[in-house]
């Protein structure tokens, strides 16, 4: 599978490369999306100028939207330790280490 995005349209789609067709369309976006990330255990991961973090599964459902940072959030990373950092515009770092978070 290979995971796409028209960064602009606001809209992540998920290819199966064998057959050539899309499997899944991510939405929820409104602003322009920053960084995608395959996060492993079948989690994506987008960041976006919507200042929001948005967790899916690879079926295109949106589990999770992470808030917090004051402006866009540009970068994301995934730990070993299964902790999401992110880094925004505004210079703040966050770490989200549980379900809780």
């Amino acid at each position: 599978m290979v995971l796409s995005g028209k960064i602009k349209n606001l809209i992540l789609r998920i290819w199966y490369i064998l057959n050539q067709r899309s499997v899944a369309i991510l939405s929820g976006h409104t602003k322009s999306i920053t960084k995608v990330l395959w996060g492993g255990q079948d989690l994506i991961f987008s960041a976006s100028e919507d200042t929001t973090i948005k967790v899916w599964n690879k079926a295109g459902k949106m589990l999770k939207e992470l808030k917090g940072h004051a402006h866009w959030v540009n970068t994301l990373c995934c730990h070993t330790d299964f902790a999401l950092r992110t880094g925004g515009f505004d210079e703040k770092t966050f770490s989200f280490a549980n379900d809780e978070e």
